[in-house]
């Protein structure tokens, strides 16, 4: 069954520079049977004295990311008893996700890439969150993915800031990302501050801004972007 539990993020940029904010999940977050790549989940730009709130649902997804050029994906809402299997395909106009069943074991999302798919290629396919990617494995024909996520008390997000080039869905390394803020919610709580000092430091901590700042922030819903 769908997840479907609400969570944000209140990120201020309390630095003196303008940069991109970038939250990604952290590698214990799924288990599966080809190491996964960590990808760019939550990713928006902020100036100085910027607020923005990002939020998601633990709502899982298939996702496959062709970088191109050009650039093409795909996502598809999944649930981990009922619709929790699917192929990925490629045809003449590009990939496609088909044939979505439950699987035999629930808790676990598989993949099965048919014959079709390209072995030289330039896409990533995997699962995400609240519709937007989270982790992905260079497709490849004839390849069965499995992935397992850990329980929702036990996920964990990293988020870091900088002059970054990248966009949602682009795989990360992380190795060469500044220093992130680590952010866990505790049990009970769906609302998380996380402010970059002008230090460069971060501060973590449950709750939510002030009144006076809840106004002005930006909203940015994972798998959406900004909304008004």
């Amino acid at each position: 069954m769908a997840q479907n539990s609400q969570y944000e993020l209140w990120f201020g940029n309390q630095s003196l520079n303008a940069g991109t904010v970038c939250v990604y999940q952290n590698t214990a977050n799924v288990a599966a049977n080809s190491q996964p790549e960590q990808l760019a989940w939550l990713v928006y730009g902020a100036n100085p004295s910027t607020w923005i709130q990002f939020k998601w649902s633990l709502d899982y997804a298939f996702v496959w990311i062709d970088q191109g050029p050009p650039r093409s994906s795909q996502v598809e809402p999944a649930d981990l008893t009922t619709s929790n299997s699917i192929k990925l395909c490629h045809n003449e106009f590009g990939y496609f996700f088909s044939g979505q069943t439950a699987g035999s074991i629930p808790g676990i999302l598989t993949i099965s890439q048919e014959s079709s798919v390209p072995p030289t290629n330039n896409t990533v396919v995997g699962v995400g969150m609240s519709r937007a990617g989270t982790f992905g494995v260079a497709a490849g024909p004839n390849i069965s993915l499995v992935f397992t996520p850990a329980p929702a008390s036990a996920l964990s997000y990293s988020i870091t800031f900088g002059q970054y080039t990248f966009q949602a869905g682009d795989v990360l390394d992380t190795a060469t990302l500044n220093p992130y803020g680590l952010v866990r919610f505790p049990a009970g709580v769906n609302s998380m501050v996380a402010t970059l000092s002008s230090a460069n430091q971060w501060d973590i901590k449950p709750g939510r801004p002030p009144m006076a700042i809840l106004a002005d922030a930006l909203v940015y819903e994972a798998g959406v972007g900004v909304v008004p």
